[in-house]
């Protein structure tokens, strides 16, 4: 059972999710996975993301086989060696958007295909349910990408102000909270780094606009190092 590690940083309150390999990502894959019933699951990932590792660890964990294809990149992500060292089957692409990973993965008959954010009703309630352990904050500061975890964290306190940073301009998110938009490309890292590990391509975007137009006792996700 993974409690909520909950930390004051300056004026916020922070779910400090940094402190487990895999993050938010592991966690609830952990919980929903088992309910698929399956020895096989493939999956497109990111090295800019966290979805990879988080998947290929839980993977480990519960003894599923994993497949996992991702592009190749000039940036090497410092979790990629301990996929390596894993039993994960790690396949590497050329540059290829993440699009045509997915229909490549589909290929993959004798696996569940995990869908790209892990967008999944089961993997939302996991979420959900774990964060419904804490009292609802009147504001929260969310990362964004597939919009996932916004959409999550939406149905465990709808009585919450989202404000969620969009980390790629091509996001999944369709919903009432306010959205902010990194002025960063999704590959390049944050200029402003939060005082706290945090991924330097999704989670830390929230800092700068938490910074300028957060309250106090604001909550911020950071769902990985």
């Amino acid at each position: 059972m993974y409690t909520l590690p909950l930390e004051r940083t300056e004026r916020f309150n922070v779910i400090r999710d940094d402190f487990t390999f895999g993050g938010t990502k592991r966690i609830a894959l952990e919980t929903w996975l088992p309910s698929l019933n399956t020895e096989h699951v493939v999956y497109a990932g990111s090295v800019f993301g966290w979805g990879a590792p988080a998947l290929a660890v839980a993977c480990q964990t519960l003894k599923i086989r994993c497949t996992i294809l991702m592009s190749t990149s000039s940036y090497e992500p410092p979790w990629l060696r301990r996929l390596e060292e894993m039993k994960t089957r790690l396949v590497m692409k050329p540059p290829t958007p993440v699009e045509f990973l997915n229909q490549e993965a589909s290929a993959y008959k004798d696996a569940y295909l995990v869908p790209s954010g892990f967008d999944d009703p089961g993997f939302r309630t996991a979420i959900a349910n774990r964060a419904a352990e804490l009292p609802a904050p009147e504001r929260a500061w969310v990362p964004v990408v597939s919009g996932t975890l916004l959409r999550s964290l939406e149905q465990a306190w709808p009585e919450t102000e989202f404000h969620g940073v969009c980390a790629a301009r091509r996001h999944g998110y369709t919903g009432a909270a306010t959205l902010h938009i990194a002025p960063e490309k999704f590959s390049n890292p944050a200029e402003q780094k939060p005082p706290y590990p945090s991924c330097a391509f999704s989670d830390a975007k929230v800092w700068q606009f938490a910074v300028q137009l957060g309250q106090q006792n604001d909550l911020i996700w950071n769902t990985n190092p």
